[in-house]
């Protein structure tokens, strides 16, 4: 990893350190990010497809993103889409 690379630690020790401040393994932290992105999508824009909006997030079906977006808010992400 190039990260551990540089601050010259191994990836434990970073993963350590990251979830002491975190509160969550970087994995779990990118996931949150890439939701609150998808939040921030379907609020801006209430119409667009989930399937499209799970794919250019990076989630390999719009059903295991909606089942992780359900599990962190929730609701399903195309209650968004009917409340606007």
């Amino acid at each position: 990893m190039e990260l551990c690379q540089v601050l010259n630690t191994s990836h434990r020790t970073l993963q350590y350190c990251f979830r002491q401040i975190c509160q969550a393994t970087p994995m779990q932290f990118f996931l949150s990010l890439r939701l609150a992105e998808a939040r921030r999508r379907l609020k801006l824009a209430p119409q667009q497809s989930i399937t499209t909006l799970a794919l250019d997030l990076g989630f390999a079906s719009s059903s295991h993103f909606s089942s992780l977006y359900k599990r962190l808010y929730a609701e399903q992400p195309s209650l968004i889409n009917r409340r606007s």
